[in-house]
């Protein structure tokens, strides 16, 4: 939930600290001068702390949200995003509360990947394998989800769609995977907490 303040806010914290140092070491280490440099320095950081806070987070998500494209998986150095290393031609889009991804992956490897996870994530909670879901092949309501989720990335529904029901914690966290065996692409949409 606070995950994309984080980074923001330690560099916030940095950029206040270094300007009081700055102003100590700039009044020749004078105590009172220093002292009140250090007041000064917290002031200020006080009160251009929530608009530091907004410009230095404004730069930050520029680079760690938006569109990325991969030529493999393994590319990929966020913790957040679970996918096979293996998979090719990656499209990732990234936001603060989850991602939205399409690749290349035959089907063994996935559902193998699939096992792997449910593995894992078995081992320090009560992980549910993933399961497929007959109902996602056909009709209105798999269309309708298959916009809200991936709609605003304008990626083409196969015809052959089959979705896997995957993890989720109890606060929503977690992500579902969708696969064509025809076209052997898989897109996942994933939720953090």
């Amino acid at each position: 939930m606070f995950a994309p303040v984080i980074l923001p806010l330690q560099m916030t914290c940095v950029v206040v600290a270094l300007m009081t140092l700055m102003a100590a070491v700039l009044w020749e280490r004078q105590t009172k001068r220093v002292l009140l440099s250090v007041a000064l320095g917290f002031l200020t950081g006080f009160v251009l702390f929530i608009p530091t806070l907004f410009v230095v987070g404004a730069i930050v998500d520029a680079c760690r949200y938006g569109k990325f494209e991969y030529a493999r998986g393994a590319e990929i150095r966020d913790p957040y995003v679970e996918i096979p290393e293996s998979v090719t031609n990656v499209t990732l889009y990234k936001y603060a509360s989850g991602h939205e991804v399409r690749f290349q992956i035959d089907e063994a490897t996935l559902l193998a990947w699939m096992d792997s996870v449910t593995k894992k994530r078995g081992e320090f909670s009560k992980a549910t394998p993933f399961e497929r879901e007959e109902q996602s092949t056909s009709g209105e309501f798999s269309q309708h989800e298959w916009e809200w989720r991936f709609g605003r990335r304008h990626w083409a529904r196969p015809a052959d769609i089959v979705k896997y029901n995957g993890w989720h914690s109890g606060r929503g966290a977690g992500f579902d995977v969708w696969y064509s065996a025809e076209s052997q692409t898989a897109f996942i949409s994933a939720g953090y907490w």
